[in-house]
């Protein structure tokens, strides 16, 4: 990981430490910190990652495209800051993991979704609609309907919390 990636990190997780309460130990900073680096080298074993930087911040990229994917590299994720581009096409995510990342916080970023060629259904890209900057969503070869990808972008239209140049999201069906 970049030296400055990780400098970000600690200061992000050093504001987290010293917020919680003012007697917080300095070991759990390190904890934090040893907990970030084993949640990165787990997802970067099944995948890449790779902090991204857009006009307001930055985020993660996660492309775990084929991998297994498991209740404790759904947690890893979690475990990120921002999530920008969740890459998972051909992976054995299931609905439920995928509504985990879809419910966390995490996402609110969330620019890029490919759930092609998984076992993804309706169910599992729920509320995606809702996802302000979300911009391209590939669902080919998953289990999505035509139905709901039409739906996805009338629904985005009468949301007043989207911004305007987020709300048409290509969908690849």
């Amino acid at each position: 990981m970049h030296t400055n990636v990780r400098w970000a990190i600690a200061v992000v997780l050093a504001g987290c430490c010293c917020g919680c309460r003012p007697s917080a130990p300095a070991n759990e900073y390190q904890q934090l910190v040893e907990t970030l680096k084993s949640s990165e080298d787990r997802l970067n074993a099944v995948g890449k990652i790779e902090r991204k930087t857009y006009p307001p911040g930055s985020a993660w990229s996660i492309d775990l495209h084929g991998a297994t994917i498991d209740d404790q590299i759904i947690q890893d994720i979690v475990s990120l800051d921002l999530v920008s581009e969740l890459l998972l096409g051909g992976a054995t995510i299931t609905d439920a993991q995928l509504q985990t990342l879809l419910t966390s916080d995490r996402t609110g970023y969330l620019n890029v979704l490919d759930i092609s060629k998984t076992a993804i259904t309706d169910a599992g890209v729920a509320g995606v609609a809702d996802k302000k900057y979300l911009q391209t969503l590939n669902v080919q070869g998953s289990q999505v309907s035509e139905a709901f990808a039409a739906k996805l972008n009338s629904d985005r239209q009468g949301n007043n919390d989207i911004p305007a140049m987020f709300k048409v999201v290509a969908v690849a069906k």
